[in-house]
C-alpha cells in the first residue's frame, strides 16, 4: 500500500490517472483535486488518486455505438459533416472551419434546409489529415 502522505508531481500523478499533465494542471486550477505549490510545482498528495479516479470521469475518446444515431449524411459516395462535426473530428473550432471556409480551403455544399455541410473529401487533404484527431 502506497504511503498517504507520499507527494507526486503533475505529470508523475498524471501518469498514474492516465492522463495529460495539462489535464491535471486544469483539475489543480478547478480545485476538483487538492494539491500545494512547492517552489514555484504543484505537488498533490499520493491519496487524492483514489478521490481522482472514483469521483472525475476518465476522458475517453467518443465510440459509436451501432444504437447511436448517425452524424453524417451520404450523398453520392461523398460524406459531408455539419460544422459541429467536422470540429468534433479535427482541432479545429467552429471558428476555424468557418476560416477555413471563407477562405476556400474547405469545400461545402448547402443542403435542403439551406445548412452548411463540409464535404467528406476535405479529409483526404493532407493540411486537413493533420489537424485530425487521433
Amino acid at each position: 500500500m502506497p504511503d498517504p502522505t507520499a507527494m507526486l508531481s503533475t505529470r508523475e500523478f498524471a501518469q498514474r490517472c492516465g492522463v495529460s499533465p495539462s489535464t491535471i494542471s486544469k483539475w489543480l486550477q478547478k480545485g476538483k483535486i487538492k494539491g500545494t505549490k512547492k517552489g514555484g510545482k504543484w505537488q498533490i498528495c499520493v491519496d487524492q488518486l483514489i478521490t481522482t479516479q472514483t469521483s472525475l470521469p476518465v476522458e475517453t475518446p467518443p465510440t459509436e455505438s451501432p444504437a447511436a444515431p448517425a452524424k453524417t449524411q451520404s450523398v453520392s459516395s461523398n460524406t459531408l459533416y455539419s460544422i459541429q462535426d467536422f470540429c468534433e473530428m479535427t482541432y479545429l473550432t467552429t471558428y476555424g472551419v468557418q476560416r477555413y471556409i471563407s477562405q476556400g480551403r474547405l469545400s461545402t455544399v448547402r443542403d435542403n434546409a439551406g445548412n452548411l455541410l463540409v464535404e467528406g473529401a476535405n479529409l483526404e487533404r493532407s493540411d486537413i489529415k493533420r489537424l485530425l484527431r487521433k
